[in-house]
């Protein structure tokens, strides 16, 4: 069930863009991607159409460890993760393997404190048999109701 106070995708953004300091662009009439290119807004099922559900496995947030990345051996000027360990190696973008995905907290956490908030649900997805998106939406894959879903990019190690 979709709140009053949330109509369109520009209410959405701005909220998000509150929260997470992180300015977002247009970048189609329903669809806002941040200037980091991270994170992708668009309604529910419109990327599940784009990219397909393969490999995709709903998670728990409490399935991600919190993970630190230093900038120049700092932890001040770090940036925070929350890491998944897949349950076997995959490909990534350069031909290599990988065991484990990150994605940056700050977006994820506003995004599944939004879709609480609207929705009164969240679900996440992660595909664990190829290099994909975080899928956080407020109901469960293949089925569209109203409202919005966010796409976090990965990044592996």
């Amino acid at each position: 069930m979709v709140s009053d106070s949330m109509k369109s995708l520009r209410e959405f953004v701005e909220e998000l863009e509150r929260i997470t300091l992180t300015k977002f662009e247009l970048i189609g009439e329903n669809v806002a991607m941040s200037v980091d290119r991270v994170v992708t807004v668009a309604p529910v099922g419109y990327w599940e159409r784009k990219i397909g559900l393969d490999g995709y496995v709903e998670v728990s947030l409490s399935d991600f460890c919190p993970e630190i990345v230093r900038c120049d051996g700092e932890v001040m000027g770090g940036m925070v993760y929350l890491r998944y360990s897949l349950p076997r190696p995959i490909r990534t973008l350069s031909g290599g393997e990988t065991g484990m995905v990150s994605f940056k907290a700050v977006p994820l956490l506003a995004l599944i404190y939004l879709l609480k908030r609207f929705y009164g649900r969240f679900y996440i997805y992660l595909n664990v048999k190829r290099l994909a998106p975080l899928i956080v939406r407020p109901s469960k894959l293949e089925v569209d109701e109203e409202g919005f879903e966010g796409l976090i990019a990965p990044r592996f190690t």
